[in-house]
């Protein structure tokens, strides 16, 4: 299991197998940068003694572990986007996104 951090992002959206969201601007695609601090932010939680919410068999390695919770959908961790809207006087809105709405785009 040494290649638990090796991951190929494919450069096209048009593969989305998910479904926009009403009222969301964004592509239901999660980035590269979203799925590292996914896998890190999740990864330090375990390590930190946060049970895990699958089964593991193997020995704990917290980002093996991480990755699998993301890969099955099972993280309880969001992605929230910040995007531009004039009509708030932050000059953002945020757009919330659960990891069961979004495709991760590795091959």
């Amino acid at each position: 299991m040494d290649d638990y951090l090796e991951i190929e992002f494919r450069e096209s959206s048009t593969s989305c197998t998910r479904k926009k969201k009403s009222g969301t601007v964004t592509d239901p695609v999660m980035t590269p940068f979203e799925y590292a601090r996914l896998l890190s932010c999740r990864a330090k939680q375990l390590a930190a003694g946060y049970p895990p919410h699958v089964e593991w068999t193997g020995s704990y390695d917290p980002i093996a572990i991480a990755k699998y919770e993301i890969e099955q959908r099972v993280s309880t961790l969001v992605i929230v986007r910040k995007i531009p809207d004039a009509s708030k006087p932050s000059g953002f809105r945020d757009e919330i996104w659960e990891l069961k709405d979004l495709d991760i785009r590795d091959s």
